[in-house]
Order: structure tokens, then sequence, then C-alpha cells
């Protein structure tokens, strides 16, 4: 189909949504443990930051 991407009109732009949430961190070097275990499973959801 000429002038369409992904199911989108031509000139229209995707919404982007942002989600922040924080919390008090009590022990940083256990939540970093935490954290980078869980990397593929935030890039497999689309977390880019």
């Amino acid at each position: 189909m000429e002038g369409r991407r992904s199911g989108r009109a031509a000139g229209r732009r995707r919404a982007t949504a942002t989600l922040h949430i924080e919390h008090a961190v009590r022990d940083s070097a256990e939540w970093q443990d935490v954290f980078d275990r869980f990397g593929d499973t935030r890039r497999e959801g689309g977390v880019r930051g």
C-alpha cells in the first residue's frame, strides 16, 4: 500500500509512552544486583533506558 507504514497513515507520528517510577533504595549493591539480572527482560519488554 503506497504511503502507509506499519498500519499508520503517511505523515502521522507514533505516540511514545514514558513511565517514571521512583522509590527509596536501602542497599544500592543489592538493588544493582537485582537490576542487572533483569537486563534481558527489560530489553525484551522494550525498555531502552
